[in-house]
């Protein structure tokens, strides 16, 4: 395939061993570059009252949100498509963040018609 992909190699001993790579997967080292660019220990969700950032702050670091973000920026940027759903349920009083992909079938590009809404 190529000097790249074949080649030979020596250890620290002097052993000399054949070395052959498959791919060095530039298009996920790609994606991966963007993911942390985007979403590194840095990034902060900042709204005008103290208050409320401390509360999304605790919020998003207790729920996993980060390191899930990162993970979904990096699948986006391969598939093509990706979003954040925050899911807030009344009755439990509870709010989750979903996250989405192509690999999903698109589900959070989907929006409910209200009954009866025309086509």
């Amino acid at each position: 395939m190529g000097d790249f992909y074949d080649y030979r190699d020596a250890d620290g001993f002097g052993r000399v061993y054949e070395v052959h790579h498959r791919s060095i997967m530039p298009a996920m080292r790609v994606c991966r570059e963007w993911g942390s660019l985007l979403l590194d220990e840095k990034t902060q969700v900042v709204y005008d009252a103290a208050a409320c950032t401390e509360w999304l702050d605790g919020f998003l670091t207790q729920s996993g949100f980060w390191g899930r973000a990162q993970e979904t920026v990096v699948r986006s940027f391969g598939l093509g498509t990706g979003a954040f759903a925050i899911w807030i349920d009344m009755a439990m009083r509870s709010v989750c963040i979903r996250h989405y992909d192509a690999e999903d079938g698109g589900a959070a590009f989907l929006g409910r018609r209200a009954a009866g809404a025309g086509a």
